[in-house]
């Protein structure tokens, strides 16, 4: 007999004697398995790939954000453990871009930068990620935050750099430059 798992399911077990195949979609935190003969249990991980997209963008938007990490078979990171902060850190140290023809990044000391997916509510409001989560409070901190010169009244986007600091810039203004995406791929 076969047990076809759900690709979306967190756990499922097998009793040999009965045949029968039990499924959850619960987060597996919060599955409690009783062992007993006959039966196998198997708990699913699942694996994520953080990555920095090829394509560039000078538009920050969550919406453009989406676009060109699904172009590249992706979804926008969210940062919310240390590991993936640390992850997405050292992409942007080695693949992140800095020193456009305006230069800011260099004047600022700020370094190579990546779109990063946090967004702040509205002007001077609380940063989210794309889930509601709150930026502040789980790896990050107020004074992981830099706002860049230009921040003026423009819509403000969230760019991740190599010191480990969140900068909010514009979102499209005459002084962007093309910068990749950081995403992440789900198995």
């Amino acid at each position: 007999m076969h047990c076809f798992v759900r690709p979306k399911c967190s756990v499922a077990s097998y009793d040999i004697a009965t045949s029968v195949c039990s499924m959850t979609y619960e987060p597996t935190s919060e599955v409690t398995i009783t062992l007993a003969p006959g039966v196998i249990s198997l708990f699913k991980f699942v694996l994520q790939e953080v990555f920095i997209t090829k394509n560039l963008t000078r538009y920050g938007t969550l919406d453009i954000q989406k676009k060109i990490c699904d172009a590249e078979r992706g979804v926008p990171l969210i940062i919310n453990t240390a590991q993936l902060r640390r992850q997405a850190q050292q992409l942007v140290t080695e693949h992140g871009l800095q020193n456009g023809p305006w230069g800011w990044n260099g004047l600022w000391g700020i370094g190579r930068r990546a779109w990063l997916s946090a967004y702040r509510t509205h002007y001077n409001g609380t940063y989210n990620w794309p889930d509601n989560s709150p930026v502040i409070g789980s790896v990050f901190t107020a004074g992981d935050f830099v706002t860049d010169v230009l921040q003026l009244s423009y819509s403000l986007a969230a760019q991740l750099a190599e010191g480990g600091k969140i900068v909010m810039t514009p979102t499209n203004t005459i002084f962007s430059e093309e910068y990749p995406v950081l995403c992440k791929r789900i198995y």
